[in-house]
């Protein structure tokens, strides 16, 4: 619990962090999978909205188990299948050993290039917008309870 306030301190002052929310079971963020065959719910430390657009999922992890390990494996294979979709923005995740790892953390995943090959896709006409640049031309943005998404239906359709 401590590490867990301590990241949330690197969070409200690091100027890569647009927002932040503890994930609780109020949040309710969470990711199934399968150990020894039994289906589990895992509930992810911190959901964070980075200023290049991506939106970091970080676990806080003193000792890791397999258990843990099957966990992050669910975790990336929700990751790489909510970025192909496209329609949530891009998403990454990471885990910090302790929290003096949290802001070389923030620092990777701001500084890394957005390697979702989907950036907004119209359900409608099946547009695609592959980078930020497409999302402002085709689609446009709305703020979604502070967050800036892009709109789920391409400016074209929309005016139909």
């Amino acid at each position: 619990f401590g590490w867990e306030v301590k990241a949330g301190e690197e969070l409200e002052r690091n100027k890569h962090v647009i927002s932040w929310a503890k994930n609780t079971d109020h949040t309710r963020f969470l990711i199934p999978y399968l150990y020894k065959g039994t289906m589990h719910d895992y509930l992810p430390d911190f959901l964070i909205r980075l200023d290049n657009h991506n939106t970091l999922v970080l676990e806080m992890k003193g000792i890791e188990d397999e258990q843990d390990r099957e966990k992050y494996r669910a975790l990336e294979e929700w990751i790489d299948v909510i970025n192909e979709d496209g329609n949530h923005g891009s998403w990454s995740c990471d885990i910090a050993y302790g929290p003096f790892e949290v802001r070389n953390i923030i620092e990777k995943h701001a500084n890394a290039k957005i390697t979702a090959k989907v950036f907004a896709k119209c359900p409608e006409c099946g547009m695609i917008a592959k980078s930020h640049e497409d999302v402002e031309k085709y689609f446009g943005w709305r703020n979604v309870n502070g967050i800036m998404r892009p709109q789920s239906w391409c400016r074209k359709c929309r005016k139909k």
